[in-house]
C-alpha cells in the first residue's frame, strides 16, 4: 500500500507489526513455548497442517488487502443503512438466529475454564442470587427453570441439566451480542462526522466479533456472557450521546445495570463522569443533571430490587468491600510489586490480554500513544462545539474507559484459579479495547478505501488468533491436552486433570496426577481431598482419614471436607473423633439433613439413644424421605437400640453421600 499520509502510513505499520508478532507468537505457543506462551499456543493442539494453513492464509489476506485486490469487494459490502425498516428488522432477525446456530453447534465442550462446576451444581441446587454477580445469576436461575425440560432425560445428573441451560443462556447473549456489535459498529465507522469518509461497517461488525472474548458466547458455563453484553450496550449508547443522538440517561442506565450483573462493572464509571463533564461543556446542564437524577433513582431502586432479592443483601456495602478489597490488591499476589513486575506476571498479563485479542488491548494502547499528540494539539483548539471538540471528548472517554479497565487488569494478582484459567475475569473488558483501537484507527485514516484495506487484514489478523481458540474449545479431547500444558502453577493443573479422572472412574491415573499436585505443592488442600475420596472409595478408611484431616488443616473453612473427614472416621471406627467435627457443622449448617443424620448416628454408637433420636427427628424435619433414618427412630422408639444402629449402619452410604 503506497500512501504519504503519515497516519495511513502509521497504522498500516502497526497492523503489519501486530501480524507478524501475533504469527510469531503462535509459532512459538505451537512448539518449543507452549506453556510459556499459553494464550496463543492453540495451533499446537490441532491437525498439524493447520499452523502452516493459518500462516498462509494470513500472509495472502494481507498482501491481497493492503494491494488493494480487495478494494472492490470491500466496497461492495453491505450497509443497511438505506433499507426499509422492515428489511432491517429481517435482516437482524436472520443475523441473530444465525449467530445463535453457530455459537451453539460450536459451543465449548467442558468446564476446564473459570468455575462451571461450581455455577452448574449450585444452580440444580436452587441458587439464585450471588453477592458479585446479583443479577447474572438470578438471570441464570430463570433460563435454568424455563429450559431445563429442553435437557432433562430420565436419571440425568440435574447439574449437567443446569451446564446446558447456562451455555443455552449465554448463546442466546451472544445472538444479543452479535446485533449491538452491529450497531456499535455503525457508530464506530461514522465516528468522524463525515459520511464521505465511512469505512465499511461490516468490515468494522466481523473485527468485534473476531476477538477471543467471543468465545464466552459459544456456550461457555460461567458468569461474565451477560456482562460482556451490557459493557457493548454502554458503549454503543455512550457513543451516541456524544453525537448527540441519545440522552446521558440512556448509558448511566445501563452501567448500572451492569454494575448489578457484575461489580467488576463499576470499573468504567470514570468513563461516565467524562461523558456527565461533556454533558456541561455543552452547556446543557439543566438535562445532564436531569439524567444523572433519574440515573441514581434507577441505581436505587435497582439496588433495593436486590435487596429484596437476596434477603437484605447492600448493593453499596458489597460495592465498598469489592473496592477495599481492590485497593488491597485481587489474588494472592496482589500489590506485591514484586510479583507484578516481575517476569512471571508480565507473561500472564501479555498472553491474557493475547488470548482476549489480539486486536484488543494490542492495538488499544499503541493507537492511543500514536494518537496522543494529535489530541493534545487539538485539546488547544478554542472552539468548543466543532468535530474535532467532539472527537476529543470521544477519545476522552474511550481513554477513561479503556484506560481504568486495563489498569485494573494490571494489578490483579494471581487468582484463585490461575491466569489462564480465569482469562474470563478479563474477557468483557476487551471489546471497550478493541473498539477504541477501532475508533482511533478511523478517526486517523482520512480515505475510506484505505480504512477498508486496514480494516481488512486486521480482520485477518482476529481470524487467525480466535478461529483455532474456538476449535479446540469445541472439542473436549484438545481442551483437556491444553489443561495439562496450562501454568497454573501450585499444582492446580494437575488437581484438574486428577480430578476428571477421578470422576471418570480411573482412579490410578488420578492419583499419579494428585502425587504431581502435591509434588508441586504440598499445601494444594484439594489434592488431599481427592486423594482422601479416592481412598474412601476403595476402603482404606485410615489413608483416608489422613488425607481429609490434612486437607481441613489446609482449608478449615470447608464444610464438606469436614463432613467427609467424619464419615472417614465413622467408617475407621472412630466414631467419638467425628463427633466433634459433626457438632460443628450442625452449628455451621444447621439446615442440612445429611449432617443431623450422620450425627445421630454416631450419637448411637457412643451409646447416646435420646440424643440420637432428636438428630434423627431433626433430620426428619428436614429431609423426610430417608428409609434407614425412620426405620432407626422406629426401632428407637421400639426401645431395640441395636437394631436401631444396624438400620442405620445399613443406611449409612445413603445419609452419607446424600446431596
Amino acid at each position: 500500500m503506497t500512501t504519504h499520509d503519515p497516519a495511513e502510513r502509521r497504522y498500516a505499520g502497526l497492523l503489519l507489526a501486530l501480524a507478524a508478532l501475533v504469527a510469531l507468537l503462535h509459532v512459538l505457543g505451537a512448539g518449543p513455548l507452549r506453556s510459556t506462551f499459553w494464550g496463543v499456543h492453540f495451533y499446537g493442539f490441532l491437525p498439524a497442517w493447520a499452523l502452516p494453513a493459518g500462516l498462509a492464509l494470513l500472509a495472502v489476506s494481507a498482501a491481497l488487502a493492503l494491494s488493494g485486490a480487495l478494494d472492490r469487494a470491500i466496497a461492495g459490502l453491505p450497509d443497511p443503512g438505506g433499507w426499509s425498516a422492515r428489511r432491517r428488522a429481517t435482516g437482524a432477525t436472520l443475523l441473530a438466529v444465525a449467530s445463535g446456530a453457530l455459537f451453539w453447534l460450536l459451543r465449548v465442550r467442558h468446564t476446564f475454564l473459570g468455575d462451571g462446576n461450581p455455577l452448574s451444581a449450585n444452580l440444580a441446587r436452587g441458587e439464585r442470587f450471588h453477592p458479585h454477580e446479583p443479577l447474572t445469576v438470578f438471570l441464570h436461575h430463570q433460563v435454568y427453570v424455563l429450559s431445563r425440560g429442553l435437557f432433562a432425560t430420565p436419571g440425568r445428573d440435574p447439574a449437567e441439566v443446569a451446564w446446558d441451560t447456562v451455555a443455552l443462556g449465554s448463546v442466546l447473549a451472544g445472538a444479543l451480542f452479535v446485533l449491538v456489535a452491529w450497531a456499535l459498529a455503525v457508530e464506530l465507522a461514522a465516528a468522524r462526522g463525515e459520511s464521505q469518509n465511512r469505512a465499511p461497517v461490516a468490515l468494522t461488525f466481523l473485527v468485534l466479533l473476531a476477538q477471543g472474548y467471543v468465545l464466552l458466547f459459544f456456550g461457555y458455563v460461567e458468569n461474565y456472557t451477560f456482562q460482556t453484553l451490557a459493557i457493548a450496550l454502554y458503549l454503543l449508547l455512550a457513543l451516541r450521546f456524544l453525537r448527540g443522538a441519545a440522552p446521558l440517561l440512556a448509558p448511566a442506565g445501563v452501567l448500572v445495570l451492569g454494575v448489578c450483573l457484575d461489580l467488576s462493572t463499576v470499573i468504567l464509571a470514570p468513563s461516565l463522569l467524562v461523558l456527565a463533564a461533556y454533558g456541561f461543556a455543552r452547556r446543557r446542564a439543566g438535562a445532564t443533571l436531569r439524567d444523572l437524577a433519574l440515573g441514581a433513582a434507577f441505581a436505587a431502586g435497582a439496588a433495593a430490587a436486590l435487596s429484596a432479592l437476596g434477603d437484605g443483601y447492600s448493593l453499596l456495602g458489597t460495592l465498598r468491600d469489592v473496592l477495599h478489597l481492590a485497593a488491597r490488591g485481587h489474588g494472592a499476589q496482589a500489590f506485591d510489586t514484586g510479583y507484578l513486575f516481575s517476569r512471571v506476571h508480565l507473561r500472564d498479563f501479555a498472553n491474557e490480554q493475547a488470548l482476549i485479542g489480539p486486536l484488543a488491548a494490542l492495538l488499544f494502547v499503541p493507537a492511543a500513544l500514536a494518537a496522543a499528540p494529535a489530541l493534545v494539539r487539538s485539546a488547544a483548539s478554542p472552539a468548543p462545539r466543532t468535530a474535532a471538540s467532539a472527537a476529543r471528548w470521544t477519545a476522552g472517554f474511550l481513554a477513561a474507559a479503556g484506560l481504568a479497565a486495563l489498569g485494573a487488569a494490571w494489578i490483579t494478582g494471581d487468582l484463585n484459579l490461575g491466569y489462564p484459567r480465569d482469562w474470563d475475569l478479563f474477557a468483557p473488558f476487551a471489546i471497550v479495547y478493541t473498539a477504541a483501537g477501532l475508533w482511533l484507527l478511523l478517526a486517523a485514516v482520512e480515505r475510506a478505501a484505505v480504512a477498508g484495506r486496514l480494516l481488512a487484514l486486521a480482520l485477518a489478523i482476529s481470524l487467525f488468533h480466535t478461529v483455532p481458540w474456538v476449535a479446540v474449545n469445541a472439542s473436549f479431547p484438545r481442551s483437556f491436552e491444553r489443561l495439562k500444558a496450562l501454568p497454573l502453577g501450585l499444582g492446580r493443573a494437575e488437581v484438574e486433570v486428577g480430578h476428571w479422572y477421578m470422576t471418570h472412574g480411573d482412579a490410578a491415573e488420578a492419583k499419579r496426577w494428585m502425587a504431581r499436585a502435591l509434588a508441586a505443592n504440598p499445601g494444594n488442600n484439594a489434592a488431599h481431598y481427592s486423594l482422601g475420596l479416592i481412598a474412601l472409595d476403595e476402603r482404606r478408611y485410615d489413608d483416608a482419614a489422613q488425607s481429609l484431616w490434612t486437607a481441613l488443616r489446609l482449608r478449615p473453612d470447608k464444610d464438606e471436607y469436614r463432613f467427609r473427614l467424619a464419615d472417614a472416621l465413622v467408617r475407621s471406627g472412630r466414631p467419638q473423633w467425628a463427633r466433634p467435627e459433626l457438632d460443628t457443622l450442625t452449628a455451621r449448617t444447621p439446615d442440612d439433613a445429611r449432617v443431623w443424620g450422620a450425627l445421630g448416628f454416631v450419637r448411637l454408637m457412643l451409646g447416646d439413644g435420646a440424643g440420637a433420636r432428636a438428630a434423627l427427628e431433626h433430620a426428619g424435619t428436614l429431609a423426610p424421605d430417608e428409609p434407614a433414618r425412620a426405620e432407626a427412630l422406629a426401632r428407637l422408639a421400639a426401645g431395640d437400640t441395636l437394631a436401631a444402629a444396624r438400620a442405620l449402619r445399613d443406611g449409612w452410604d445413603r445419609i452419607a453421600r446424600a446431596p
